[in-house]
């Protein structure tokens, strides 16, 4: 009897074996190329899972894989970072359109290089009162102030040297690197009896670029002033009312 209890056992034990080995290959079987079907929850190693994306059988050890047109989440479980474009290429905006890189022109309205003019009409002979300069954020200014309600007629431009008086045609000594001539007409620098209407016609105001103003002209309804400078940069002129006056720019 005690014999037959023991085979008994024996046989039992074998068949437990036999299911426990039997039940992980089942599980496996489900699919004939190795992948669970679509998951969407935990995997078996308890891992979250994003919807859409097919595993192993991690019971047979394989490991996960993930179909190419599926992007895992990057740290935290956001979404991995697009891609740069390379250096010196532009982001694009909204709509596709790609920004355009800055411009490197650095040029402004108003200042130029060659000859600004412009004539007097039929507003008579424009007195001038004063001449003065100052220096201003990037350029020196110049300012011929008239008695007359109206700016008269003008001509401005650089020159070269010798630069002479208009009358005698004695040259006149000049510093600096270039000479921008201002030459106004009809206008005077005296009065009706031959006194001057400007107290000084030579300045020596030492700014940036301008070195000196010095009139070389007051004969025959034309006044002319010559600027030296240190060198030829752009220049603009503006006029302005009440009282009259005609602003010449010049850069540093």
């Amino acid at each position: 009897m005690s014999l037959i209890i023991r085979n008994s056992s024996r046989q039992l034990r074998t068949r437990w074996l036999e299911l426990l080995i039997l039940i992980p290959v089942l599980q496996g079987c489900g699919n004939s190329s190795g992948e669970s079907e679509v998951v969407a929850g935990s995997d078996t190693s308890g891992g979250s899972v994003r919807p859409g994306v097919i595993l192993t059988d991690t019971s047979l050890g394989g490991p996960r894989e993930q179909r190419p047109s599926e992007a895992l989440p990057g740290p935290g479980g956001m979404p991995p970072a697009p891609s740069l474009p390379p250096p010196g290429e532009s982001l694009p905006v909204p709509g596709g359109v790609a920004t355009a890189p800055p411009s490197s022109s650095n040029q402004e309205e108003g200042w130029q290089s060659g000859v600004a003019r412009r004539g007097g009409g039929n507003a008579g002979v424009a007195i001038l009162t004063q001449v003065r300069s100052a220096r201003n954020d990037g350029f020196d200014r110049v300012v011929f102030q008239f008695a007359d309600a109206t700016v008269p007629g003008y001509s401005i431009e650089y020159v070269d040297r010798p630069v002479r008086q208009c009358g005698s045609g004695d040259v006149v000594p000049l510093l600096g690197g270039a000479w921008l001539s201002m030459r106004l007409e009809p206008a005077q620098a005296h009065d009706d009896r031959g006194r001057a209407t400007v107290a000084q016609r030579s300045l020596s105001p030492g700014l940036p670029n301008i070195l000196a103003i010095t009139s070389i002209c007051d004969f025959e309804g034309q006044v002319e002033w010559v600027a030296a400078v240190r060198s030829p940069t752009g220049f603009r002129v503006s006029e302005l009312r009440d009282p009259a006056r005609l602003v010449v720019d010049v850069k540093h």
